[in-house]
């Protein structure tokens, strides 16, 4: 596994590297400390995991968590700010950890609130099935009644024949599917996976880790 730690302060970085060590979930692992978000935005490296300052003077963090969304990455947060989790939500984030709690927040997000597993030889960060019930009542989680039926035919659709192009999911329907497929990429139950060798280099869509966690 690889993991990341971003925080513009090296001593929360060798101090957070420190108690990830210490706990026995995630001994085997391999991490990267970034001093400077360009540098980590620069990088060449995927990394399973990623420890991130969101209260850095030189980035938003929570923005650079959103433009990670589409990248298979559990984000940790990293903060001083214990009330900034609705501005989160839709990102996969595992949870945060306090910079004056951090060996009980370490100890908490990794040990108490989630578990590791391992999906498509994907490493991800889940949430407990005991406490499912409660988060979704605390983020009024979104799942298929809130997609229409030409919505959920549309992604149907995808699931079964991806990669695939917008022109072939409209071909199946025999309408437009523009705009139901920008709402399912929105809803990140369908992201953009590449580019296809037809004429113009159409996207290629594909279905999220999302998706398989509401529809299995």
């Amino acid at each position: 596994m690889k993991i990341a730690i971003l925080d513009d302060e090296i001593y929360y970085c060798n101090k957070i590297e420190k108690l990830i060590h210490e706990n026995k979930l995630l001994e085997t692992c391999t991490i990267d400390k970034y001093t400077k978000p360009i540098d980590f935005i620069n990088r060449t490296k995927h990394y399973d995991i990623l420890f991130l300052d969101i209260d850095m003077p030189e980035i938003d963090g929570i923005a650079l968590s959103k433009q990670l969304r589409f990248d298979n990455i559990i984000i940790i947060f990293i903060t001083s700010i214990k009330d900034r989790m609705a501005e989160a939500f839709g990102i996969n984030v595992a949870g945060y950890i306090f910079k004056n709690q951090l060996e009980e927040s370490i100890n908490r997000v990794l040990n108490q609130t989630s578990m590791l597993v391992r999906q498509n030889q994907k490493i991800k960060i889940i949430t407990k099935k005991e406490h499912a019930e409660y988060l979704k009542k605390l983020f009024n989680e979104e799942t298929s009644e809130n997609l229409s039926p030409s919505a959920l035919e549309t992604l149907a659709i995808i699931a079964y024949n991806e990669p695939i192009t917008r022109a072939m999911v409209d071909e199946i329907r025999g309408v437009s599917s523009a705009h139901i497929i920008r709402k399912l990429v929105f809803k990140n139950l369908v992201k953009d996976i590449g580019r296809s060798d037809l004429p113009g280099r159409p996207i290629l869509y594909g279905v999220t880790e999302e998706f398989l966690d509401h529809f299995g």
